[in-house]
Order: structure tokens, then C-alpha cells, then sequence
């Protein structure tokens, strides 16, 4: 006889020990192999409907994955499009370059970009961008795009950028992940 480590009890099931390890080991994937930090509150929108994902799942279901998330303080993630298989992942500390487009959510004006330019390279996490880019480009993988939609809260100012950027304005931003050293 093999033991699995599961001790079944009279009636055929399994012992409250071993579910309560399935359903750890479930908590923690979300089926697509990444890694959730459990203590982060997820709203995932899907065709018009939002769901939140509470980091605790302990009823062993998962979400089904979606390319758009709303976080807790407001941002907006929409991944446009996967970034290459073997493309490295932006982290907290790492020099990333990108392209981006920048635009008011109000009316669509674009107020900044560098389309046709040299990629923008700065030091993700160490506040030298907005707090929308330290926290939305983060695992972003090389090759990918994605649309962040910035609340006012993180952006550098809410009395204006610019004269291009009102005031407590939401801002959109199109970026492409280049490279990440």
C-alpha cells in the first residue's frame, strides 16, 4: 500500500487536514502560474461588469483572467498586448525604457508622447515618474502594451502638470515596454 499522505476517513472522504493543504496550495495561484500577493485587493472589469478578487480565496475558485484591473487606489491596468515569451519582467529597482503616449480621459488630447522618439528610460519604483507608472508598469514583460488610466491621487500634482493638463485631471497613458536592463 502507497501512502499518498491523505488519510481517508469511514465515509471515503479525505481528512480536514489534506483539504486544508489543497486549498492553501489553490490560494496561492491563480491558474495561470503567476503569483498573487494576497494582501492586494483586485477589482478585475469584464465586459462591462466589475468583480472584486479578494486576495484570500480560500472556497478554491478562481477568477477567470482578465486583461483589464482596476486596484484599490483608483488605477486602471488594461493589457493591450502580450509581451514576448522570453521578455524580461519591469521590477521595483530596474532601469526600464519605454514609449508612451500621454492624453486627458475628459476629451482624448494628447498633451505628451515620444511616438518616433528615443524610449524614455527612467528607474522603476524609485519615484523619479508618476506613482500611476512606478505601480502600473510594474511586471509589465518586454514587448508588452498596456493603457494605464491615472487617477489624479497619482499623479506628481493635482493643481495641473502643464498648462496641457487641468487641474485634478485623470490621465491616460499608452506605453510599450522596450527593454529593461
Amino acid at each position: 500500500m502507497v501512502d499518498n499522505g491523505a488519510y481517508d476517513l469511514p465515509d471515503g472522504n479525505q481528512s480536514e487536514n489534506r483539504k486544508a493543504k489543497k486549498r492553501k496550495k489553490m490560494s496561492k495561484s491563480q491558474g495561470n502560474g503567476e503569483v498573487v500577493n494576497s494582501n492586494i485587493t483586485v477589482y478585475v472589469e469584464r465586459s462591462g461588469e466589475t468583480d472584486m478578487m479578494e486576495g484570500d480565496r480560500s472556497n478554491g475558485e478562481d477568477a477567470k483572467p482578465s486583461n483589464v484591473r482596476t486596484l484599490k487606489n483608483g488605477l486602471v491596468i488594461q493589457e493591450q498586448e502580450k509581451g514576448k515569451k522570453d521578455g524580461k519582467i519591469a521590477a521595483s529597482g530596474k532601469k526600464i525604457r519605454i514609449y508612451y503616449t500621454g492624453k486627458l480621459k475628459e476629451n482624448g488630447a494628447v498633451f505628451e508622447s515620444n511616438a518616433g522618439q528615443t524610449p524614455f528610460k527612467f528607474r522603476l519604483g524609485k519615484g523619479e515618474v508618476i506613482e500611476g507608472w512606478d505601480v502600473g508598469l510594474e511586471g509589465m514583460q518586454v514587448g508588452e502594451k498596456r493603457r494605464l488610466v491615472i487617477p489624479p491621487t497619482l499623479t506628481s500634482k493635482s493643481d495641473g502638470h502643464s498648462d496641457k493638463i487641468p487641474p485634478n485631471s485623470w490621465l491616460i497613458y499608452d506605453i510599450e515596454l522596450v527593454k529593461v536592463h
